[in-house]
């Protein structure tokens, strides 16, 4: 199954919905009630999606003003696949870990009416047997069929459904009960950087956090944040002015966002009792520098972090490899004739945990095979870059090769091959678009020591993202001076001997 889950698509339906007029009467306490079997303590986000109100065309024409439109991708092929089944909603349900980028199992939610349509559901987004399970009339994805869930009572949810407003996307933050504890002894104070001064006011200015979205055929947004008392709402706001403030002191700022002052206008909260509001109905582009003023840097830090964990997982698979047959794989398999058939990412799935994939390839025949051609739309999330913009099937994670490189093209690799040292030789890159690879093919990234960032993927400002020989995932800063590509040279070659120069 197509992952469901990861933290960037809950970031990109915050800012990425569209709305038309509801079919049916907005009920805050109904949807409170489909979702309470399912919240539990550590439960942190909530959102809900009217996927009736959704027209493609609109939401997308907003996606590429703000420049969110790649990320979104899995998403769209997802939704097709629930508007086949007549679906018209779901609800997305997050612990805590989706703020680290430690890429927690979320819960989807989906309301079904009836058994034909949870087959027709499950027929089209793929999902095998044992996947997803019935509770009530809600087919549950995205966490084992044999859990049992352990709800609590979370009566905030009703008022913030209803807060959010009859909009296409809901989003609900109910910080866990133990966060303003754990906030307030293990960061008691801001950073000077951040303007200082307690972080209580944000854990007593935050009980619960409700948004409603519009983006066609209005833009709106309503933010809605639920405090302590009147006097912690009014402390939150003045902390969220200064942040605005900060921000808007900042060159990068400024050079990202050149109407930084509209746009902060725009997001300048107003407090009503003990609740801090941002409330704009604007149909100008403002609307939409603020959402990519706001969006743009949680999704970038979101999918590097993300990348981080998928490369120090390819960087596992690799190594378990390694100890189960004694030298590391040749980037290609290849047949009798010498033609090469199947990619490393192919071999190494068994050792990620994804061995009932494994087994469906014809490991005999070459990745473009009637059969292995139909393997490739099942490609594991681990090789999706949330961030790039490659069709679906593609890999921008690749293996340097040739050249001094720890991989060679006909001849396999062993630890003692890599004197320079694990911890000093990178195994696995992030190469751009243009180098991505179909993720079964045999097909890699060529190690030019004349050029060592040619090719490599630029979509974290200032570094880039790669797994070391020892395991680990580092970014590494784009080099840009002759030290530093002098050290990235060395840190590709695997017997070079040279000194690094940090």
């Amino acid at each position: 199954m197509k992952r469901l889950t990861c933290c960037a698509s809950v970031l990109l339906l915050v800012t990425a919905a569209a709305a038309v007029q509801a079919e049916t009467k907005f009920d805050a306490a109904a949807r409170a009630k489909t979702i309470a079997p399912f919240v539990e303590e550590e439960t942190a986000v909530v959102v809900h999606i009217d996927l009736s109100r959704i027209p493609p065309q609109p939401m997308f024409d907003f996606l590429h003003q703000v420049r969110l439109a790649a990320p979104l991708e899995m998403w769209k092929r997802q939704t097709d696949g629930f508007q086949q089944a007549g679906v018209k909603e779901i609800y997305l349900i997050a612990p805590p870990g989706i703020f680290s980028g430690s890429q927690p199992q979320m819960l989807m939610a989906a309301p079904v009416s009836s058994s034909e349509q949870e087959k027709a559901l499950r027929a089209a987004l793929r999902l095998r047997a044992e996947e997803g399970r019935m509770v009530g009339n809600v087919l549950v994805i995205g966490r084992s069929a044999e859990k049992e869930f352990q709800p609590v009572e979370r009566a905030e949810l009703t008022a913030a459904f209803e807060a959010s407003g009859d909009t296409a996307v809901q989003v609900i933050l109910i910080p866990p009960a133990d966060t303003e504890r754990v906030v307030d002894e293990l960061w008691p104070q801001w950073p000077p950087q951040l303007g200082g001064g307690p972080t209580s006011v944000m854990t007593r200015g935050i009980r619960w956090a409700a948004a409603g979205i519009d983006v066609s055929p209005h833009k709106g947004l309503r933010l809605v944040i639920k405090s302590a008392d009147a006097p912690a709402a009014e402390a939150l706001r003045a902390k969220l002015v200064d942040l605005l403030r900060l921000a808007g002191q900042q060159a990068e700022v400024r050079q990202y966002v050149p109407e930084f002052d509209a746009v902060a206008a725009l997001l300048t909260p107003r407090v009503e009792g003990d609740r801090v509001t941002v409330v704009s109905d604007e149909h100008h582009e403002t609307f939409a520098k603020a959402v990519a003023a706001l969006a743009r840097p949680l999704l970038e830090a979101q999918a590097r972090a993300t990348s981080m964990n998928s490369l120090k997982t390819i960087a596992l698979g690799m190594l378990n490899y390694y100890f189960a047959n004694k030298h590391f794989p040749l980037p290609a398999s290849r047949g009798p004739d010498g033609k090469p058939l199947l990619s490393w990412r192919v071999y190494i799935l068994p050792h990620m945990g994804q061995s009932s994939l494994f087994k469906e390839f014809h490991l005999d025949e070459s990745w473009d095979s009637p059969h292995n051609r139909t393997l490739i739309d099942k490609m594991p999330e681990v090789y999706r870059l949330s961030i790039s913009t490659t069709e679906p099937g593609r890999t921008n994670y690749l293996l340097p090769v040739g050249n001094g490189a720890v991989f060679d093209a006909d001849k396999t690799t062993e630890l003692k091959d890599i004197r320079d040292g694990t911890s000093n030789t990178i195994m696995v890159v992030a190469v751009d678009n243009q180098h991505a690879a179909i993720w079964t093919k045999p097909d890699d990234w060529p190690f030019d020591p004349k050029d060592p960032a040619k090719g490599l993927g630029r979509f974290f400002a200032g570094s880039f993202t790669t797994a070391f020989c020892d395991g680990s995932a580092h970014w590494l800063a784009w080099p840009e001076t002759p030290k530093q590509i002098r050290n990235l040279r060395a840190l590709f070659t695997r017997a070079g001997g040279e000194a690094i120069e940090w």
